[in-house]
């Protein structure tokens, strides 16, 4: 499970030619090809197949467990003191049980980040929110969901296993990385109402060769380090310095279709609930409504 694969004992594999060539092809071999066999073992006749299904089972209820549990903890943060000082914090049971059934409705298996800002310092942080703003959610179990993107993202999954110097090369070509079927901008900047790769600089110009510059060299470094080049120092901290996997909260694309099935069922709760988790995303009332009427049109089409 957690890799040191024993590649001699396997067919295909026990070739140095061919294993010369996985690693220079895939950045992770032993923690994907492990990966690739928990999974396969399910379908395994006797006692193998017997024992992975036990152990999915067992897996999948702990995971419920522990990311139920950490929903209700991490969303019953909250600051009392108008200056934000860490004395000032205290937890709400009533508002982590808000959390966790009304949280963000497209991170119903992840689990918020204290939401709490804490001034030290002179400086302010909240370990629940990125640079940006936008809410950061944390999940573990990370072996076991890259299992189901291969179904459901195949182009995202492979990518991201890729060797380090073929994804460093791919997204300087595509201007970014795969991402739910299209490619998410490398850089990204909201430029002429549009997302843009680079900063949205013009290609060639000294601007555009930095912005590039910038991806290389932050591909290179260390995932927890990374992590606080993204986020900040507060949510790495809170993640364990990348010890579980942080992704951010709803966005306007991915609410459209969460809005339209609202819509359609004429769940004006879960609208509503909709819209808060992208208010709680730094979304404009304006960027807001103009989603529910997106979502509105799509339905009449």
């Amino acid at each position: 499970m957690y890799g040191g694969q024993n590649w001699e004992s396997m067919k295909f594999l026990n070739d140095p030619k061919v294993m010369k060539g996985v690693r220079r092809l895939v950045g992770y071999p032993d923690w994907t090809i492990s990966a690739a066999r928990q999974s396969a073992d399910v379908l395994a006749p006797g006692i193998k197949g017997e024992a992975s299904r036990k152990y999915w089972v067992k897996y999948g209820a702990g995971q419920v467990l522990l990311h139920g549990l950490a929903k209700y903890l991490n969303s019953g943060w909250e600051q009392t003191d108008p200056n934000d000082s860490p004395s000032g914090v205290r937890w709400n049971q009533e508002k982590a049980m808000d959390g966790l059934t009304q949280g963000d409705p497209s991170k119903w298996d992840q689990f918020p980040l204290p939401d709490i800002n804490l001034r030290i310092g002179g400086t302010t942080f909240n370990p629940g929110r990125d640079r940006q703003g936008k809410k950061l959610f944390g999940h573990m179990g990370k072996q076991a969901r890259e299992i189901g993107r291969y179904r459901t993202n195949p182009v995202q999954a492979l990518f991201s296993k890729a060797a380090p110097l073929i994804q460093m090369i791919g997204t300087q070509i595509m201007g970014g990385s795969p991402y739910e079927g299209t490619v998410f901008p490398a850089q990204a900047k909201y430029k002429g109402g549009k997302l843009l790769p680079w900063g949205g600089t013009k290609p060639g110009t000294a601007e555009n060769i930095a912005s590039r510059g910038k991806e290389v060299l932050e591909s290179v470094l260390p995932f927890s380090a990374r992590g606080i080049v993204e986020r900040g120092i507060a949510p790495s901290i809170a993640s364990g310095l990348g010890s579980f996997s942080i992704s951010k909260g709803l966005s306007k694309t991915k609410a459209i279709p969460l809005l339209e099935k609202a819509l359609k069922d004429k769940n004006i709760q879960e609208v509503n609930r909709i819209r808060k988790a992208l208010k709680d995303n730094n979304y404009a009332e304006g960027s807001i409504k103009s989603a529910v009427t997106i979502a509105r049109k799509n339905l009449k089409k």
